[in-house]
């Protein structure tokens, strides 16, 4: 079980008294531009709103424990910023096939993968809230996935180069005990930065791009990818960690 300063309370959201937050969560105002699709009673999550994230809902208020949260993700980036914000997780990933159906749109694409993941571990369990992400980059109306080699990535990364594409989250929350799913995903506008040749082929050469979707991550310091941001950064780097919460907060039923 991976561990920080916090417990699940009884709505499964963590409680902690004082937490370090990872650089996407440290106050400012922000655009979040959401889909939330209702799922088994659910309504929607949210819809485009303007908020703060140091008007979060509460979490240092909950003291009663509750099921065991479960991350469907060996992702260290989720990992990272789940803990850093002061949840307590165990970590069960799911190994699923992530091709798009036929005709799919991309914010369906997300939720279906996120959802899946979520499923895949909840079977297994006999209780807990899992929580199933999957994160997709979006270019010209197609998904950008995982690059396979140094020529896919380049071909990727040279696409994006100057231009704002789309990131999607999608997130899902699935009751182990009952099978009850809720679901969303988050937007954010990405600006990349026009780099130059020898600043790519350094990236490529780091190995960098391989396991992320359109070849680049957002917190690489020596590639510094992205040149302006409209939405949430947690997103961008995989994990919207304030719609979890709002997830969380309407857990499952």
């Amino acid at each position: 079980m991976i561990r920080d300063r916090g417990r699940i309370g009884s709505d499964g959201i963590a409680s902690a008294t004082r937490r370090r937050r990872p650089p996407c969560l440290e106050s400012r105002i922000a655009e979040h531009r959401r889909f939330a699709r209702p799922l088994k009673g659910h309504g929607m999550i949210s819809e485009t709103t303007r908020s703060t994230t140091s008007s979060l809902p509460g979490v240092e208020e909950m003291d009663e424990p509750g099921p065991p949260l479960i991350l469907a993700s060996t992702s260290p980036r989720r990992r990272a910023l789940l803990a850093e914000s002061g949840f307590e997780f165990e970590v069960d990933a799911a190994d699923i096939d992530e091709s798009a159906l036929l005709g799919e749109q991309p914010v369906e694409h997300a939720i279906r993968l996120a959802l899946t993941k979520a499923r895949v571990v909840a079977k297994r369990r006999e209780a807990g809230l899992v929580i199933g992400a999957d994160t997709i980059v979006i270019a010209d109306g197609e998904i950008l996935g995982k690059p396979g080699d140094a020529d896919e990535a380049r071909s990727m990364l040279l696409r994006l180069r100057g231009r704002r594409h789309l990131v999607i989250t999608g997130v899902a929350v699935v009751d182990a005990s009952s099978g009850a799913s809720a679901s969303a995903a988050e937007y954010t506008g990405v600006w990349m930065r026009d780099f130059t040749v020898p600043d790519l082929e350094a990236y490529i050469a780091s190995g960098d791009p391989f396991d992320k979707a359109g070849g680049y991550g957002i917190q690489s310091q020596s590639f510094s990818p992205v040149s302006r941001l409209q939405g949430s950064a947690c997103n961008v780097i995989g994990l919207p960690v304030a719609l979890v919460r709002a997830l969380l907060l309407r857990p499952p039923r």
